[in-house]
């Protein structure tokens, strides 16, 4: 998918398109739970892909001390240059699944 392709899709309003935006507060929320769950499997998997095998473990040891969003952040993105573009990337084909085809 190209870079394009992926800024028009983190423009498009999912409860909009998937016409769920007249669902009460509590549906809406479940939703985006799902979405969201989803999602972030689909960014770990990436991420793993991504990472080199001492990497990995490397995300482990940290992982296991339980670290900071800002240590996590930082380890991220010092393995992964591209990570916000992988993330966006992600999150793009994920709503590119969602969305209706004539949206998409």
């Amino acid at each position: 998918m190209n870079q394009t392709r992926i800024e028009e899709l983190m423009k498009v309003d999912l409860f909009e398109a998937l016409n769920i935006d007249g669902f009460s507060v509590e549906k809406k929320l479940e939703v985006m739970d799902e979405i969201a769950q989803v999602a972030m499997k689909g960014i770990w998997l990436k991420i793993l892909e991504n990472l080199s095998e001492e990497e990995q473990e490397q995300l482990n040891l940290l992982l296991d001390k339980g670290p900071s969003s800002e240590e996590l952040t930082t380890f991220l993105k010092t393995s992964i240059p591209n990570l916000e573009n992988l993330i966006k990337g992600e999150i793009a084909s994920y709503k590119a699944m969602l969305l209706p085809p004539e949206i998409n």
